[in-house]
């Protein structure tokens, strides 16, 4: 296995290459979207929001999918770390919308979540205060 700086330094020249039809061909199938939503999972550090307790929703927008029939999933936030699940939560602490390229584009560094934000190409529905509380326990600038 390559080291980890080699890996995402790998994973980044992909998504700096790929327009949306290929991140979506190579990021959207189930399995796949696991694999990304256990990244952000592992990712959460629950010592730096230590009163983060609830869902997070992710909502994954498509422009060929309606709305109803978009992809959702739950990062379940505990003092203890992260879990996921496919589906929705029933009352989250934030919903987070963004394309699938978008999401792996931030994932990647090649966006900037404010710059997402300002552009419309993430949307936040909930608490700005969660936003900010909780931006830094996933090792990210808060987009606010």
């Amino acid at each position: 296995m390559a080291p980890p700086s080699r890996t995402k330094s790998a994973f980044q020249s992909f998504v700096r290459k790929s327009d949306d039809r290929r991140l979506e061909r190579a990021f959207g199938t189930r399995g796949m979207l696991r694999v990304v939503f256990g990244r952000v999972a592992r990712a959460y550090d629950p010592s730096k929001a230590p009163e983060a307790e609830g869902d997070l929703a992710f909502v994954l927008r498509d422009r060929d999918v309606a709305p109803e029939d978009q992809r959702v999933w739950t990062v379940h936030l505990a003092p203890t770390g992260a879990k996921v699940s496919r589906g929705a939560p029933a009352a989250p602490l934030l919903t987070i919308r963004a394309s699938l390229p978008d999401l792996v584009r931030m994932a990647a560094g090649e966006l900037s979540p404010g710059r997402a934000l300002l552009s419309g190409r993430l949307d936040l529905d909930g608490s700005f205060l969660v936003v900010i509380r909780l931006a830094p326990a996933f090792g990210v600038k808060s987009p606010l």
